[in-house]
């Protein structure tokens, strides 16, 4: 399958989206105005192919090289700037001082600007959009003087499934994960597999899902602690990847000798949406619990700024 292919299961089944997760805010043509910083918009040029982005840069930062970078990577039918709005996130990388990199699919590459994240050329290690993922990170790293032990990465639904993908592509790149309404690393290979897991989880066992997380990433597996947040009332990623997601990141850990932090979040009454989001962004539930707290609560126990 070829980078322009449609994934049909995920843009339909978001467009069908009910009052838990339907859109609730049309996403800007321009990276909008955040108070105590800078947030613009770029893009890089890779061996692999073109990839835009959008980067939030506070006002107030640690000196170069002990400064953290917080990955969020946008879901089907929402752009970085969107995204941004939906979580919030940018407000709070300014009052804590971090840096915040909100990658985003370009049309030409998907017509609904999902992830390729069940295309085997998109999924590991080298390829595509995985390989676009890493180049963007390590060049942001080094320009805005990142401890590349302080990198975090966050995603939801398509975007969710695309991070775990780029953990087990690059685990160097990641000090821990954060997935909202997403499914494990490498379930699926294609829009057929892709809809399965979606429906149903994923067709393979915790067994056959870690020794592919394991496998991918190789002599650079380290313990990478996870947090899993998934909305009980999901009828487009079925809240049962939420264990099978589990599951694979306690097994790979188990095959490397290592013990995993994985902590799960299981959301009553949440459809496919943000948790707690702000309803000027697409995917958000506002009257739930706040998710992009549970995310920098998450982050803040090893290392991103905050708290005090």
């Amino acid at each position: 399958m070829n980078r322009f292919s449609s994934c049909l299961a995920f843009a339909l089944a978001l467009s069908a989206t009910g009052a838990n997760g339907q859109v609730t805010g049309a996403p800007p043509t321009a990276v909008q105005a955040v108070v105590g910083g800078a947030f613009h918009a770029g893009r890089i040029t890779t061996s692999a192919g073109e990839l835009d982005y959008s980067l939030f840069v506070p006002a107030a930062l640690p000196p170069a090289g002990r400064r953290a970078l917080l990955v969020m990577i946008h879901g089907c039918l929402q752009d970085a700037a969107d995204f941004a709005r939906g979580t919030q996130m940018n407000a709070a990388a300014a009052r804590d001082s971090f840096v915040v990199l909100w990658p985003q699919q370009r049309a030409a590459n998907h017509a609904q600007k999902c992830w390729n994240w069940y295309v085997p050329e998109h999924s590991h290690r080298g390829a595509g959009e995985v390989e676009e993922l890493h180049v963007l990170v390590t060049t942001i790293v080094t320009e805005q003087g990142v401890d590349r032990k302080l990198v975090f990465v966050a995603g939801v639904s398509a975007g969710g499934a695309m991070a775990v993908n780029y953990a087990a592509a690059y685990p160097r790149d990641v000090r821990a994960i954060a997935v909202h309404s997403s499914l494990g690393a490498l379930v699926a290979h294609d829009v057929a597999s892709a809809r399965t897991a979606m429906k149903e989880g994923p067709a393979e066992g915790a067994d056959v899902l870690a020794r592919s997380a394991r496998d991918a990433m190789g002599a650079d597996a380290h313990a990478i602690p996870l947090l899993a947040i998934h909305g009980a009332a999901d009828a487009v990623v079925a809240p049962r990847n939420l264990d099978a997601l589990a599951a694979q990141w306690r097994g790979w850990h188990t095959l490397i000798g290592e013990t995993a932090r994985v902590e799960t979040h299981l959301i009553p009454g949440l459809g496919h949406a943000w948790s707690g989001g702000d309803a000027s962004g697409s995917f958000t539930n506002p009257a739930t619990v706040s998710a992009t707290q549970m995310v920098l609560d998450f982050f803040r126990s090893m290392g991103l700024p905050g708290g005090r």
